[in-house]
Formats: structure tokens, sequence, C-alpha cells
């Protein structure tokens, strides 16, 4: 059968009609009802394949990476095993060492590409790229950023200056006693940043942050406590300031 009589076909019963992306192969597959032996309905399966240019086909690189806290501040390094996809076609793929990844023979066009962490539901993705892949050419993805870990963090100022290198400590839960969660040191700027707790729940909840030397006040309550509820993995920012010395 040609292309052209299987299109007339799938116009007339375009319900059927499915397309799907194989490599640098495009199959085309119809099923339509038949009769065998009597007045049984039985699928009759029509296929035709054509195959695509080599010339009109090209190439995607690129990384994903992982978000994390260290001293302070936000950081991404590369995800290994981390998967790739083009929306709506069967090309995926995962990444390597250092959350490299390319696929190729790819047909010319427009595509969204999505990246995502299959064993832990909490990677959440960052952003999903729309890419052109351009024939005989080698389309460079910007990074694909996924957040691990809710993040809070900020800065506290002690009468207009950063609270810097000072320790702090991070307290939270639902009720008092107030759980200790993590600790840090501010930076030079009076920077502070955690991650989600160790016990998995966390910064989701009431906290506040506390040090040997004064009361720290959050802006956003002017009180020492305030929530952390992200929309399931946010980095979330909140600044606070020294309210007295101890």
């Amino acid at each position: 059968m040609n292309l052209k009589s299987l299109e007339t076909i799938i116009q007339s019963t375009k319900n059927f009609g499915k397309k799907i992306l194989v490599g640098t192969l495009l199959t085309t597959s119809l099923i339509i009802g038949g009769c065998e032996g009597g007045n049984t309905p039985q699928p009759v399966v029509i296929e035709d394949t054509v195959v695509v240019d080599p010339a009109h086909i090209g190439m995607i690189e690129g990384k994903v990476l992982a978000s994390k806290v260290e001293n302070n501040e936000i950081i991404y390094e590369g995800l290994e095993n981390a998967y790739i996809s083009l929306e709506g076609t069967d090309f995926e793929t995962k990444t390597i060492r250092e959350g490299v990844y390319s696929i190729d023979k790819i047909p010319t066009g427009s595509y969204n590409i999505v990246a995502w962490k299959s064993w832990m539901w909490n990677y959440e993705p960052e952003d999903t790229k729309s890419i052109t892949v351009r024939k005989q050419e080698t389309t460079i993805v910007p990074d694909l950023k996924l957040i691990a870990e809710p993040i809070l963090k900020g800065k506290i100022y002690d009468r207009g200056f950063p609270f810097a290198n000072k320790k702090i400590d991070l307290y939270g839960g639902t009720t008092s006693p107030w759980e200790k969660l993590h600790s840090t040191t501010t930076s030079s700027y009076g920077s502070y940043g955690f991650e989600r707790s160790k016990s998995g729940s966390g910064i989701k909840q009431k906290f506040c942050l506390k040090t040997s030397e004064a009361i720290i006040r959050f802006w956003d309550t002017d009180d020492e406590f305030s929530k952390f509820i992200p929309n399931r993995y946010d980095i979330v920012e909140k600044d606070a300031y020294v309210s007295e010395s101890k």
C-alpha cells in the first residue's frame, strides 16, 4: 500500500489513525473492523512506514541539575540517572555522570523537553524547556533544574547591618516544645539557608530561628515565629531582624 492510499483511509476513519515515532522512522498504524469466518468482527491492521530523511534530523545535548544548600547559598549540581523525554514522542533517555545527556536522530521541529527523577517524588521540575531541533545540528538545551528538597533561606539584620558569622539554630514543629532541626553559621552578608529537616516533615511547619546572642523576629510576622508551607517543593525566602540582645 502506498502512503497516499493509506492517508485516504486515515482521513475516512480518522478516529483510528495513530502516528508513532520510532527512532528515525515515522510509523502510521491503522486498525479497522473486518470480518473473518462469518459475521464476527475481527481487527484488521494496516501499516505503512515512512523513513525520515537523514538530512532532516538533529541532536540535542544538555544537563540536569539538582538543588542543594551549601554555605547558606543555593547551588545546583549535576544529577545522575534523571530521566529526560520529549513530550508527545518516544524519545527518552537517562542522564549519566554530572547530569549529562544526549539524544540523536530527532526529526527537525519544535518540542517540549522535561526532566524528572522517577524513584523519588520529592524532585520537582523547576521548568520545562521549549527547544527547536534543526537539521544536521546539535542543539544545546539550557540546564534543566530540579528542586531536591524544600528550601528556606533569607537574611538576618541587626540594626540595618548583616547579622554576620553568627551561629543560629532552626527550631520547628506544631506545638511546644519545639524540635531542633538544623544549625548553621550566617554568612558575612547575614544569609542563612536550610533544606528540609531530617525528620521529613521539618520546615513545612511553624518555626523559629534561635541564637544565644539575641532574639530574632521575622519581618513578615513581626514575631519570633513564622510558617513555611511551600507548594510542594519551593524555595521560600524569609528575612528577619534582631529585635533585642540577650
